[in-house]
């Protein structure tokens, strides 16, 4: 399968248009720098934080010495407020799933909650303590992340006083994409995530505040939200996750099909050259024996959607999917 074009992983660097940021977002080298940012602007000491979430968001809880608990999700990737795990008076960090929660959540008592937009880029979207997102989810940049606040903060930071992330030694992931395929260029690209993923907070670097200048905007939207409708139109009736349909104003980062042995599947699909993650693997923060949590981080696959492929490669996916027995 050497020959067949690859289908997701890491993203190559990116050229191409324009985008525009909101006047009220704060730029940071990453999310976990802007969740950072948030916590210590409304002084959180303690929050709610779901099983299923990314390792990354325990460290600027460790390092500004704030308390946590966790709390399980529902079928459809709420926050299961009927369990008894969650007090709605408390701060709370809700994950925008795959970008495509947007209505769900609003339902939500959303007062105390900061907002995990990671996700979720585009989401306009905001809890009472803010919300954060990440741009190397969704485009090909070296570093990124926008903070926006929610109500009044309790702590005024001087925004201006962190220095900027220097990332010019990290860049060849992003190039040799460019040139060849995403096997050679792994290693690089996951020892660049490390190093930014242990970084202080940061103001985002120079190299993306021009690359953002440069990213067709209207092109990302539309295509990640056609491929994601091709997506569900031919695995709706395989899926376990009961999935609203988006609307034109959710761009969903992948499209989430979960079955049973999906761990299987996923690695059929990487010998495909169809390069679908875990989320999230290694985890530190285990979910519950038989969970729903265990079940999502073992069987969900968040199937590529992004604005580098069309119909021909959601094409591919599904007939693969198929021809695999599913």
């Amino acid at each position: 399968m050497k020959d067949e074009k690859a289908i997701g992983g890491f993203f190559e660097y990116e050229l191409i248009s324009h985008i525009s940021r909101g006047q009220d977002a704060l730029l940071f080298n990453s999310g976990r720098s802007a969740l950072a940012y948030l916590l210590r602007s409304y002084e959180i000491d303690f929050i709610q934080i779901p099983y299923y979430t990314c390792d990354v968001v325990l460290e600027p809880l460790r390092s500004l010495g704030i308390e946590y608990d966790f709390y399980s999700l529902t079928q459809e990737l709420l926050p299961d407020i009927g369990s008894g795990e969650i007090d709605i008076d408390r701060p709370i960090l809700i994950n925008n799933y795959y970008g495509i929660l947007d209505e769900s959540l609003k339902t939500l008592p959303l007062k105390k909650a900061v907002i995990d937009n990671s996700q979720a880029m585009y989401s306009e979207l905001n809890g009472g303590y803010g919300s954060f997102n990440s741009y190397r989810k969704f485009m090909g940049v070296p570093d990124g992340g926008e903070a926006k606040l929610g109500g009044p903060v309790k702590a005024i930071l001087d925004y201006s006083e962190y220095p900027r992330y220097r990332c010019a030694r990290n860049l060849d992931y992003l190039f040799g994409r460019l040139e060849s395929g995403p096997e050679e260029y792994y290693d690089d690209f996951k020892g660049a995530d490390k190093i930014l993923e242990f970084s202080e907070i940061k103001r985002v670097s120079e190299v993306t505040l021009r690359s953002l200048d440069s990213v067709d905007q209207d092109r990302i939207v539309h295509q990640r939200i056609e491929n994601f409708r091709l997506l569900e139109e031919g695995l709706e009736r395989i899926n376990q996750v009961p999935l609203a349909s988006i609307s034109n104003r959710q761009v969903p980062m992948a499209y989430p099909l979960l079955i049973e042995k999906g761990s299987s599947l996923r690695q059929k699909l990487i010998q495909e050259r169809i390069f679908v993650p875990k989320f999230w693997p290694n985890q530190e923060i285990l979910p519950k024996k038989g969970s729903y949590e265990e079940h999502l981080t073992e069987n969900l696959l968040p199937l590529p959607i992004d604005q580098r492929y069309s119909e021909l490669e959601m094409s591919r996916i599904l007939k693969t999917i198929e021809a695999l027995g599913y």
